[in-house]
């Protein structure tokens, strides 16, 4: 679903711009969520803390959903979307930065990560794309997950 979603982003981010491309996904999301919470009506024991957080989130998500974007209108997604798909990893160093303890399974699998970005983002480009400009490409990716994370 990442891969789909992420070509689609990518073609639609290039066709009508980075902004427009995350104005109809979140309409498209605020459609979903409506009708979800009409049918099961709103969460309970919502507290006002509750909502500062999720206002937090939304503005972290909603800015790397655009930086991811614009990423995409810049690159190939070959190159955008092995660092915008390590939200889970950045979010990791981040816990293990505030005092988390980090398992020597989750070690390698941050270290397999890293390896797989770097292989990514050295990959020989067989045909280079018009207009490209990889490196203002790979700074909005890195900026979209750091925002996100």
């Amino acid at each position: 679903m990442f891969s789909i979603a992420t070509v689609c982003s990518s073609r639609s981010s290039r066709m009508v711009g980075a902004a427009s491309a995350l104005a109809w996904v979140m309409l498209t999301g605020l459609a979903i969520n409506v009708v979800a919470v009409a049918v099961a009506g709103p969460p309970a024991n919502v507290t006002g803390s509750t909502v500062g957080w999720m206002v937090v989130t939304a503005a972290g998500n909603l800015g790397g959903l655009l930086l991811s974007y614009l990423a995409l209108s810049q690159g190939k997604v070959g190159l955008v979307a092995p660092i915008t798909s390590t939200e889970g990893a950045i979010a990791a160093v981040l816990a293990v930065m505030t005092g988390e303890a980090l398992g020597t399974t989750s070690a390698v699998l941050l270290a397999v990560i890293v390896c797989g970005v770097a292989l990514a983002a050295a990959a020989p480009e067989e045909l280079p794309v018009e207009g490209e400009r990889k490196g203002l490409a790979v700074a909005l990716a890195c900026a979209a997950r750091c925002a996100s994370a």
